[in-house]
This record gives structure tokens, sequence and C-alpha cells, in this order.
């Protein structure tokens, strides 16, 4: 708990268990512990003796899908993570302590562009701005969606200070044949596509203000 509210985090996952588990470890040898974990497990049938950690062996559903249940379902404090980060000791501690409960935040030691690596969502901005684009699957492009539709209420992403994490950038990639890195190169086009069609132009250079310009 933190200030009254509960600490719950979402990390979406394919096939990176073993990145998952370090990430769990990190996160529980930390200062501060979460009070519930919610894996969604994609596919696969990931196991793990770290209590509290709540797991869906679903089908394969896209992230924004994903991110949208946890949003529907779960109460504030709502931290978004992804798989194949490390935790410092401090990091959530620092992250809670330096949260604006208003405003989406992440860890200022992250790069802008990989702010939804690791993100909160408070009510306010769900109520406003809405859910997430589950057009896009699997992923990519429903970040860079949300963040435009944030902008056009007028809210932006804060970066909290003194705040980092360690990135070690996409494991999913890595655990992929051939067949499936051709497949997900084909989503991403794919996405990309759908994201012009929806916005009038790639991330930065949007021209519509609503979705499909309707």
């Amino acid at each position: 708990m933190h200030n009254g509210k509960p600490i719950n985090i979402c990390i979406p996952t394919v096939n990176n268990y073993q990145g998952l588990e370090e990430e769990l470890a990190s996160i529980e040898a930390g200062s501060i512990k979460p009070d519930n974990y919610f894996v969604f497990n994609n596919g696969g049938n990931f196991r793990t003796s770290i209590p509290r950690v709540i797991i869906y062996n679903s089908h394969r559903v896209s992230l924004a899908t994903a991110w949208n249940w946890f949003i529907d379902h779960v109460a504030e404090y709502r931290i978004i993570i992804n798989d194949d980060l490390i935790f410092y000791p401090n990091t959530l501690e620092a992250f809670l302590n330096g949260l604006k409960e208003d405003q989406m935040c992440f860890p200022y030691g992250l790069p802008r562009l990989n702010s939804f690596s690791f993100f909160s969502l408070p009510d306010n901005i769900v109520n406003e701005v809405g859910r997430f684009d589950d057009e896009f699957y699997p992923a990519y492009f429903e970040d860079n969606s949300y963040d435009y539709k944030m902008n056009l209420k007028g809210y932006y992403v804060y970066g909290i200070p003194d705040c980092s994490v360690i990135h070690k950038g996409s494991q999913t990639l890595a655990h992929y044949t051939q067949a499936q890195i051709k497949e997900h190169h084909q989503n991403f086009e794919k996405n990309r596509k759908l994201y012009i069609q929806m916005w009038g132009g790639t991330p930065k250079n949007e021209k519509y203000a609503t979705k499909y310009n309707r």
C-alpha cells in the first residue's frame, strides 16, 4: 500500500520467462513491494513461486487488450511495465514517492521514447482519454496512439526525477523463430499503416483531432 492505495503492477509477457523471473525477483528485493502482480501470459504456462502473482494463461491477446483489462478491473495505483526491466532496490519507492497522482508518470531514468515500458495510469486520465486502441494487434503503436490522445486532451507524460530502472530491451524477439520474426515485421508494418489511417500521419506527424477523422 502507498498513501492508503494498493500497488498493482501489470506485466504482459510472451515467452520471456527467464527475464520475467529476474524482473519479479528484482522488484521483490526492493524497499517497497507491490500488493499484486497481474501477469498476462500470452499462450504459455508461466509459473512462479513468488507470492501475490496473479497469472492469466490466456489465448494470445493484444498488448492493448491486456492493458485495457487491467485498467478496467484493477484499482489505482496502476503501474504497467514491460517484462524486460530490472528494478534497482529503490526504484519502486522512488517512483511512488515522486508520483503525481493526476498524471501519467514514468521513471525519468528511462528515455522518453520508452516511457510506455513503465508507467502509471490514474483514473482521471482513463476517464478523459479512454482506453487503449486494441485495433493494434498484437503490439506496437497502441502506445503512440494513447500518447497522442492524451496530448489532444492537454495531458503529458511526467518523468519522475531520481527514479531509474534497467531496460534490457525487447527480449520477446530474442526468443522468436525466423518465421515469427517475419510475422512480427509484417504486423509492425500493418499497425504502422493503421496508425496513419487512424490519425492522418505517423507519430509526431498526425493531422486528425479524432480517430479516423470522424
